[in-house]
């Protein structure tokens, strides 16, 4: 039978996948044969990515700064030579959050965080848009956030933000979906990860913390390996048909 979640043969790019949430999916997609190339600020990304390799397909990784727009341009132009000048999934995945009050926040800071989270997206669709047009096919997964729903307390930058990558998938989505590019959203909710877990998180209070978890109907936060299935559609033939989505992988919370 023909496997609709089959990626053999496709390239992708995927941003900030050294570890986390990031990792997760690019390990899910390189599982179902994708070939990948790791757009990341770590300078042993490259070592990374080929230990994050499975037999299916190889990884590569490319140094970029997402921040700044050269270096973007050079690190996907990069990514694409290694990938022999194809293109078929961009997961903007890239994602800098920055816990600050209104009155704590400059203004240089608000900038930085819209720069990683909200230009690059931009950015790297564009030039990603222009290789996927002439073979009519592609599929860009840009990760947003359930706080693209609901807002933040003292993370207003990062919501902001967030909430300008969902906005951007339904408007791009518009463009693209003549040209057979399908733009498509992951909201997830909270996960186990280095960066953002419950046991880090418990600096926010123990009020926060209580709140989070009454709000979960799943009853425990996600695990990375939780997002590899909504990855893995959006990716593939399975969701030709699909775009300008958002999948909440939450646990239920936007519902409750």
């Amino acid at each position: 039978m023909d496997n609709l979640f089959d990626l053999t043969g496709k390239k992708a790019i995927v941003t900030g996948a050294a570890q986390g949430l990031g990792k997760a999916m690019a390990q899910g997609l390189n599982r179902y044969g994708c070939e990948i190339v790791v757009l990341d600020l770590n300078k042993e990304i490259d070592r990374i990515a080929g230990s994050m390799a499975g037999r299916e397909a190889p990884m590569h990784g490319v140094v970029c700064d997402l921040s700044d727009e050269d270096s973007l341009k050079r690190g996907f132009d990069r990514a694409l030579e290694l990938l022999g000048g194809k293109l078929h999934i961009l997961v903007n995945n890239a994602g800098v959050n920055l816990r600050k009050s209104l009155a704590e926040c400059t203004a240089d800071e608000w900038d930085f965080v819209f720069k990683v989270n909200s230009k690059a997206p931009f950015l790297l669709t564009q030039l990603a848009a222009e290789v996927m047009k002439p073979q009519k096919y592609g599929k860009i997964i840009n990760i947003a956030s359930l706080l693209a729903f609901v807002g933040a307390f003292n993370n207003a930058s990062y919501a902001a933000s967030k909430g300008s990558v969902l906005l951007q998938t339904r408007s791009f989505s518009n463009e693209l979906a003549s040209h057979g590019i399908c733009v498509n959203a992951i909201a997830p909710g909270y996960f186990k990860t280095d960066l953002n877990s419950p046991e880090r998180m418990k600096v926010l209070g123990e009020d926060f913390m209580t709140s989070i978890n009454l709000r979960i109907p799943a009853g425990h936060w996600g695990e990375p390996e939780d997002l590899q299935g909504a990855a893995v559609f959006l990716a593939s033939r399975a969701s030709d048909y699909v775009t300008g989505l958002c999948i909440n992988v939450d646990g239920g919370f936007l519902a409750r």
